[in-house]
């Protein structure tokens, strides 16, 4: 299970955003327009009072005609815009630098397995902790009956010096059980519960205040 939830986390295909969120050449180009840019990259948070409310009208009627909904914005009430890949994200849709392209309920891109955790593979990320953990605690609990045997029956037949490095290896097994592995696998557990990603807890969502 340990092996199979590990592939499955890095054979799942990332959850990409679907094609209906991306602007069309007309709509990216009044935006590109409109927001300042230094040295290739765009700062829409630079933006003036007058450009930020042009911007939030431009976003606004592309969502509206592609009958698109949205309940999160940025800080200054606009619709994430994403000017790397064109496209309006998404609720809980956040750009990864390391694969380059946006990603649904995007958690965090683990240098591990070298690929994004998002909606398609969270499951299967925190079922492989989970097997992790289960796995170390089981050669822990197999290697120190050895050194239990030893210390109360001094029948080991390998000798003091032996056991000495059976004993090192289930502490380390033990500390690693519990950092990171341990720890990662409460947090995400945590999470769960809380349905937060780790992109969400570091930095929480603005939603956006509609007036009756």
């Amino acid at each position: 299970m340990l092996f199979w939830s590990l592939g499955q986390s890095i054979i799942t295909p990332t959850a990409r955003v679907p094609p209906v969120y991306f602007a069309d050449e007309a709509t990216d180009t009044k935006l590109r327009e409109i927001t300042p840019c230094n040295n290739g990259r765009y700062l829409p948070d630079s933006s003036t009072a007058e450009q930020t409310q042009k911007q939030i009208k431009i976003l606004d009627e592309f969502a509206e005609s592609r009958g698109l909904k949205f309940v999160e914005v940025d800080q200054c009430n606009r619709l994430r815009y994403c000017y790397l890949c064109g496209l309006i994200k998404p609720d809980r849709t956040h750009h990864c630098m390391s694969c380059g392209a946006c990603v649904v309920k995007f958690d965090h891109h683990c240098p591990w397995i070298n690929k994004c955790v998002s909606h398609n593979n969270y499951k299967f990320f925190v079922l492989y902790l989970l097997y992790s953990c289960i796995l170390i605690a089981w050669c822990i609990l197999t290697s120190a009956e050895c050194v239990i045997r030893y210390f109360l029956q001094q029948q080991w037949i390998g000798g003091l010096l032996n056991i000495l490095l059976v004993a090192f290896a289930v502490i380390l097994c033990a500390i690693f059980a519990y950092y990171p592995l341990g720890q990662l696998l409460i947090y995400h557990i945590r999470l769960a519960s809380l349905n937060e990603t780790t992109c969400e807890q570091a930095k929480p969502p603005n939603i956006r205040c509609v007036v009756m």
